[in-house]
């Protein structure tokens, strides 16, 4: 247990560190683009695994709930993400093409997935 929060949280800084030399190199240059934040989504997935894969290794009723409980939180919070971002591109408020939107979607799936995966980890 130990070796994998050691792996997740070098991981995470490796993410992170290449996401931030991405993003300084890209807002000098050209400007902010989105495909940056699926290596920052990486970064804070590995992160949040440091911090709850002990909680997460055993196969008892406990990391089943938490499992669970937090599918059913992140699905819910997807399908709202989804459908308000349905309509900021169908009322032509949010004018992108259907390549950025998912390059937006994915990583928002990743934060919404592990937030509610620490949530309820410390709730439980």
């Amino acid at each position: 247990m130990k070796e994998s929060k050691g792996i997740f949280t070098a991981l995470g800084i490796i993410f992170l560190v290449f996401a931030v030399f991405t993003t300084v190199i890209e807002l000098t240059t050209s400007g902010f683009r989105v495909d940056v934040l699926m290596t920052y989504s990486m970064a804070f997935m590995c992160l949040v695994l440091a911090q709850i894969s002990e909680h997460l290794d055993s196969t008892d009723e406990r990391s089943k709930t938490i499992k669970r409980t937090s599918a059913s939180y992140s699905f819910y919070a997807t399908v709202v993400v989804m459908l308000v971002l349905s309509l900021l591109v169908n009322t032509d408020v949010l004018k992108i093409s259907a390549a950025t939107l998912l390059q937006i979607l994915l990583p928002a799936t990743i934060f919404i997935l592990y937030v509610s995966l620490l949530i309820v980890t410390k709730k439980m």
